[in-house]
């Protein structure tokens, strides 16, 4: 797997291989150029919202930004002393989180633990394309959901559909653990229309 600080020559790395600039690129992930080459410059990973953006627009799964190549499988299985935390905690966008599936090529769904570090407060408002599911592990914490507000108790799940823009935040300014599932219905790109 490729660690954090690797994401963004990954990223490079893909981008270069397909022949495309980072102006060609950042328009196809929805991003501008220069927040692009902050990502390709930079020690620290992105979002994940922003990095499967990313792989759609490489017309690659995100597996491919994680490793250094694809392996085929039929199933993948993850150990729980296996996760890698990809993001340290008290990152920029203020969670860390751990890939559950990367092994598995072609997927439409991408599971991830995180965790948001006590005493973050609100995360950075976040929208991609597809649906999400949240369940809740450790912590009560509150959504915001555009106008909405819910509030989450461990065990509480909530499913949305994440192109409306969402950021959360602990209730009493505790550590938060949740499972997250990012939907896609289009599963990654298989093709990328340059310009």
């Amino acid at each position: 797997m490729v660690s954090e600080e690797m994401i963004g020559r990954r990223i490079r790395q893909l981008r270069t291989e397909r022949g495309m600039t980072q102006e060609v690129l950042a328009k196809a992930a929805g991003l501008t150029k220069g927040y692009l080459s902050k990502i390709e410059n930079s020690s620290n990973s992105p979002p994940v919202s922003t990095l499967i953006s990313i792989a759609k627009a490489l017309g690659v799964g995100i597996d491919a930004i994680f490793s250094e190549q694809g392996v085929e499988t039929d199933f993948t299985l993850v150990r729980k002393g296996e996760r890698q935390e990809v993001a340290h905690r008290g990152s920029s966008f203020g969670y860390s989180y751990e890939p559950l599936a990367l092994k598995f090529p072609n997927r439409h769904m991408d599971p991830y633990m995180m965790t948001v570090p006590a005493g973050t407060g609100r995360t950075k408002g976040f929208s991609h394309k597809g649906e999400e599911m949240l369940f809740a592990l450790k912590g009560a914490q509150r959504l915001y959901i555009g106008e909405h507000v819910v509030d989450l108790d461990e065990g509480d799940c909530v499913y949305f559909n994440s192109s409306i823009p969402h950021s959360g935040e602990s209730l009493d300014g505790g550590e938060l653990v949740y499972l997250v599932v990012f939907y896609s219905p289009e599963g990654p790109t298989t093709e990328v229309e340059p310009g």
